[in-house]
């Protein structure tokens, strides 16, 4: 109300722009900015290409632990089978049926077959932990504290 010395309400608007541009530099203003872009374009365009990475990466660890899972189940219904067989050498070599050789060779296949289901699991393991890093959580899964760059001593 009387803003300008007049009685009643005033409606007016104003707004103020300052513009400073220096035109005596031949132009280096317009190619620091264009150069500014073009770093911004090239670390945008990295960023997307480490996330096609990772994303792979993600994929084939757990394509692999998927793999090394179904191979399990097959190698621990083959170490009952060969379990069984033993067993049924076993007692036909006491009836006479079956020679020691037999026997030998059937605890050679056990053997192979523990060996074989042990080593599977280990790899197991080992595809969990490729999982778990590949996606970024290993360190939160096994309670270890992220390392600030500060703290890192080289």
């Amino acid at each position: 109300q009387n803003l300008d010395g007049v009685p009643g309400d005033n409606d007016d608007m104003s707004a103020m722009l300052s513009l400073r541009y220096n035109l005596f530099r031949g132009g280096a203003d317009k190619a620091r900015s264009q150069e500014t872009a073009e770093r911004i374009g090239a670390a945008k365009e990295e960023i997307r290409r480490i996330q096609r990475i990772l994303e792979e990466k993600v994929q084939l660890s757990w394509n692999s632990l998927r793999t090394i899972r179904a191979r399990l189940n097959y190698l621990k219904i083959h170490l009952e089978s060969t379990e069984e067989v033993l067993q049924s050498y076993k007692e036909q070599f006491k009836l006479g049926q079956r020679s020691l050789l037999d026997v030998l060779d059937s605890e050679n296949e056990l053997f192979n077959a523990r060996a074989s289901l042990v080593s599977a699991q280990y790899n197991e393991i080992v595809s969990i932990f490729r999982v778990l890093e590949s996606s970024g959580l290993l360190l939160d899964t096994l309670g270890i504290e992220r390392a600030n760059e500060s703290q890192v001593n080289y």
